[in-house]
């Protein structure tokens, strides 16, 4: 079983540090950039925390020390990395990296100051060997190509420290008689580390972005069947809308207007099938209507028909026309109880009134002679009544 201490499964105290000093995790198929900031961002905070704990010892050393400057440098790196702590939490990595690579270097540097008795001594010397802490960080933090410059610094200061720095006598016996056990093995050691660590990390880099591409070829390469696959389903699902509406299409041109297509929201033509549904609901309307009009135009013809019959025949008092669900069926009605109200036999001339059994006319004042009697003898006979042809 594998381990990891900048992956998303980390558990206990390690994730507790996580969660107050490191960047936040991204999804496992984030781009290699975003988990490459995160997987730095872990190691950063990883840097942090043990340089807070040495920092930390190194200060609780320094309080019986008369000189209290050294306490005060401690406690001020510490101060510096609780604020690149929060550097690093907040996502700017480079600073908080940047915060981290110096703050071990000015702890390296007040290492080599504050030697017991201001003398450096031949058991001094390993100190040396602990400028490779900073080192490594850079080389897991910043690009590869910074190693070398950090590492010329280093040998900077080893050969300035031999130089010029108080020395004990048997340093300086020692220097006159083995100078490569003085100053070549530090800076072998610090050419040595920045080489290793620049084939190590250069390497591992590019294997992560071969495997980053690969990742992303394989991840492309599912899309891109997952694309065809669905092109397929929505291939198969639009032959069978097209199917449908051909089907829905043939019968009503056979004259079936009731039928409607049956798609949904969900299916890919349904803004297709939605239209051709309300056309044909249009179109049934407008032959619903002009199938009214037919009736009423049938209606209205036997209409004329049994008027025109019975104003020739005069024998037939009732209008048989059938219902046609119209409101011309009023219409038939009244003429129906029109023609029924009328006399079968209209031929009959009409008569002049009995006007010699009146009683004669009262004047209608005093004093003034009643207008003379209109002359009836000679009023001519009513007209008959005929019915107009439509």
């Amino acid at each position: 079983m594998s381990f990891s201490l900048t992956g998303n499964q980390v558990r206990g105290p390690l994730r507790w540090w996580y969660n107050i000093a490191a960047p936040r995790d991204v999804a496992d198929d984030a781009p290699l950039r975003e988990r490459e900031r995160v997987r730095i961002g872990k190691l950063t905070s990883l840097a942090l925390f043990i340089e807070i704990i040495i920092m930390g010892i190194a200060s609780y050393s320094t309080t019986e020390d008369p000189n209290k400057l050294l306490l005060v440098a401690y406690l001020g790196i510490v101060l510096s990395l609780l604020i690149a702590m929060m550097f690093n939490r907040s996502g700017k990595i480079r600073i908080a990296g940047v915060i981290v690579v110096v703050m071990i270097e000015i702890g390296m540097l007040l290492t080599i100051v504050g030697v017991p008795h201001g003398q450096f001594s031949s058991f001094n010397l390993p100190i040396f060997a602990l400028f490779i802490q900073p080192l490594l960080i850079a080389a897991s933090i910043f690009p590869i190509e910074l190693v070398f410059p950090l590492a010329a610094f280093h040998i900077v200061c080893i050969c300035l420290a031999l130089t010029l720095m108080p020395k004990t006598p048997e340093l300086i016996e020692h220097i006159r008689y083995e100078p490569y056990t003085a100053y070549g093995m530090p800076i072998t050691l610090q050419v040595f580390a920045a080489l290793v660590s620049f084939i190590w990390v250069r390497s591992a880099r590019e294997e992560m972005h071969r495997a980053e591409t690969a990742q992303e070829v394989t991840r492309l390469t599912q899309q891109l069947a997952d694309q065809m696959l669905t092109a397929a389903g929505r291939q198969e699902e639009l032959e069978r809308n097209i199917e449908i509406i051909r089907n829905t299409l043939v019968e009503v041109s056979k004259g079936n207007y009731q039928q409607q297509v049956p798609l949904t929201q969900r299916d890919i033509l349904w803004p297709v099938a939605f239209s051709l549904n309300t056309l044909i609901n249009r179109t049934r309307g407008y032959r619903e209507q002009g199938q009214r009009f037919e009736q009423i135009d049938k209606l209205l013809s036997s209409l004329a028909s049994e008027l025109r019959q019975y104003r020739t025949s005069r024998g037939q008092s009732q209008i048989s026309v059938t219902n046609s669900g119209t409101g011309l069926d009023l219409l038939t009605v009244e003429l129906r109880n029109l023609l029924q109200a009328l006399p079968a036999d209209r031929s009959i001339q009409s008569q002049s009134p009995d006007t010699e059994n009146l009683p004669p006319r009262r004047p209608l004042h005093p004093g003034f002679s009643a207008p003379p009697e209109p002359d009836t003898t000679n009023r001519p006979a009513p007209q008959r009544t005929r019915f107009s042809r439509f």
